[in-house]
């Protein structure tokens, strides 16, 4: 059975996308009718699940993934998060089944990467969503144990 996502529901995927696009996507065999296509749910689940994945790369740039929505206070910012999620969830599907040149496909990823990368980059916020820390590392390196001689290699010169 499909599970949902942290983001996204399937629910939401399917009530976001034409479902004739999706048993496209999804099903698709060559080797049936179009009227017997149906939506695999399955691979609705695992494109969204990758596309979590990638929404969380962009988003831990600046904020503590994975994220929880109810946190955020703001539900247009909420949305943009759901947004991109959902289109790469799309994208996904697309490119698995050869189309990401697609001009559609192009545009969807090209949309939500722009979005997060407005959450990355901090010209988008989510207010109520936890912040990453900005603590520097700091390495220490043993005491030189040999001073501060050069090595000689050949005597003669």
């Amino acid at each position: 059975m499909a599970r949902d996502g942290r983001y996204v529901t399937i629910a939401q995927f399917l009530a976001a996308f034409d479902a004739e696009l999706l048993k496209e996507l999804t099903d698709g065999d060559p080797t049936k009718n179009p009227s017997e296509w149906v939506i695999d749910q399955d691979k609705i689940a695992a494109a969204i699940a990758m596309a979590e994945g990638s929404a969380d790369r962009y988003i831990s740039k600046r904020y503590k993934t994975p994220l929880s929505l109810e946190n955020i206070t703001d539900e247009a910012a909420c949305d943009i998060v759901k947004q991109a999620v959902l289109d790469l969830a799309l994208y996904r599907l697309y490119a698995k089944k050869g189309y990401a040149s697609n001009t559609e496909a192009k545009a969807l990823y090209a949309g939500a990467a722009d979005a997060l990368k407005g959450i990355s980059e901090g010209s988008t916020e989510l207010p109520g969503a936890e912040t990453q820390s900005r603590k520097r590392t700091l390495y220490s390196a043993p005491r030189r144990r040999f001073g501060n001689h050069h090595c000689i290699t050949n005597a003669d010169d």
